[in-house]
């Protein structure tokens, strides 16, 4: 069974501890990136909120790693990727969030900065990170330039 699909377990009992994730399809590659690393740096028998976060500091794109620089974050060491973990409940629900966040935003591809605002609204805390200062950062920083009308584009100097 591939990483990417992860199938729902039950725990013994009444309680579910393992959701299946939403279909991740539409995540780039730097939001893949962050979930391979997640995915390797898993001790347990499941993939915890911590875990993501550790991917996304180890494999998301530019814009995650400046936005986690300097935070404090548990970076357990890698334990190879020779069996497939489940995605807690808490995880699945960042996942979803995520592709709620790029929906809001209006992008098409889910990337590592729609995963961290995920884990930031499951109240998962980030060393000084809030969920309202990295959404308008990742708003601000996803804008798209404004478009010149023709002919107003600043001319070089002529000689």
């Amino acid at each position: 069974m591939p990483f990417l699909v992860a199938v729902a377990l039950l725990m013994t009992g009444s309680q579910q501890r393992y959701e299946t994730p939403p279909d991740l399809n539409r995540f780039s590659l730097s939001a893949r990136q962050a979930l391979f690393f997640t995915r390797a740096s898993v001790q347990d028998d499941v993939i915890e909120l911590r875990h993501l976060a550790s991917g996304l500091a180890q494999g998301g794109n530019a814009l995650t790693k400046e936005l986690l620089a300097g935070k404090r974050l548990e970076l357990p060491e890698a334990q190879g990727l020779d069996r497939e973990l489940p995605f807690s409940r808490e995880v699945a629900r960042a996942l979803r969030n995520a592709i709620e966040e790029a929906d809001a935003l209006g992008h098409r591809s889910v990337a590592s900065e729609h995963l961290l605002l995920g884990v930031l609204r499951e109240e998962f805390a980030i060393d000084g990170l809030t969920l309202d200062q990295v959404r308008e950062v990742v708003r601000d920083r996803s804008r798209p330039e404004p478009l010149e009308p023709p002919g107003t584009r600043a001319q070089p100097p002529r000689p």
